[in-house]
């Protein structure tokens, strides 16, 4: 079997949803596929560089990533987090 190492551009792509690109990322193994270090340091730069030219305040733009890829922030910050709609929020500072 080979190793398939997916670049930006077509991580984009299946991001989107583009449905050729899913089709064939879907049609391999999980342990086929790879990312390279580059990849992932060219995501978060577009990421944080679109955030950064929204304006949003540094916890909107923590819950802004966390709602996108459907994950929960662990904070103490209930205040603002909690006016974020559809973002899941845990305080692991209380029992």
């Amino acid at each position: 079997m080979s190793l398939f190492v997916l670049d930006t551009d077509l991580l984009t792509l299946y991001d989107r949803g583009d449905p050729v690109v899913v089709g064939a990322v879907g049609a391999r193994s999980a342990s086929d596929l790879a990312i390279s270090v580059m990849t992932v340091d060219e995501q978060l730069t577009g990421w944080y560089t679109l955030m950064c030219r929204a304006r949003l305040p540094g916890n909107l733009r923590i819950a802004a990533i966390a709602v996108e890829n459907g994950v929960v922030v662990v904070s103490r910050n209930r205040r603002d987090f909690s006016r974020v709609p559809g973002l899941s929020i845990e305080d692991w500072s209380v029992q």
